[in-house]
């Protein structure tokens, strides 16, 4: 999926940061008319910001930060994780439902005799809850048809610690909850999941 937003870093005071938020889609609405849900959007923000630090900053070879195990972990419920089998492994899953613990496979990539990466799907519905645990307070002022600032207030202010004035991102951000709804909520209850 290509980049939807430029997001730019405007101000940052303690636990509170405000976003310079440019749609460069022309297919993606301005964050304000999408979901109820804006926290999301929020936290999506902070870990496309931590992951392109992390992948391409100047000290991506010996990235730290304050919360690496819980970004970690919100990125896993956000992207979805591939998980490597060995050839033995691989023949357990070979008749196996499609979903595994509410989750689904998204593709099995690799050869059945020597083993194979399993993608398994993001947890986008548990991604919306931490969400709405960790961005407390948000404000939304749309400056024009394709510019919006957006000011969010976080939990623990070490969440936005990466993030400086001026910092610089494209965002693929979208609606977790509306994705989950419309998608996977109906192939999960299909398969007698809920």
């Amino acid at each position: 999926m290509g980049a939807a937003y430029k997001i730019q870093v405007q101000s940052k005071k303690n636990d509170s940061i405000t976003l310079r938020v440019l749609k460069i889609h022309p297919d993606y609405e301005l964050i304000g008319k999408q979901s109820n849900d804006k926290e999301q959007f929020c936290l999506q923000f902070v870990l496309e910001s931590y992951d392109d630090l992390k992948k391409y900053g100047p000290n991506s070879d010996n990235f730290t930060h304050p919360m690496q195990e819980q970004m970690e972990k919100w990125l896993l419920l956000s992207d979805g994780e591939k998980v490597e089998l060995t050839a033995e492994e691989t023949k357990k899953w070979e008749n196996e439902e499609f979903y595994t613990n509410h989750r689904r496979i998204d593709a099995r990539i690799g050869n059945m005799d020597t083993g194979v990466t399993l993608c398994i799907e993001p947890e986008y519905r548990q991604f919306c809850f931490e969400a709405q645990d960790h961005i407390l307070k948000h404000s939304i002022e749309v400056v024009d048809e394709d510019l919006e600032m957006i000011t969010f207030q976080v939990s623990n202010p070490d969440m936005i610690s990466h993030m400086e004035v001026g910092f610089t991102w494209d965002s693929a951000a979208y609606d977790y909850w509306s994705y989950w709804a419309y998608d996977v909520y109906p192939r999960l209850k299909a398969a007698g999941v809920f």
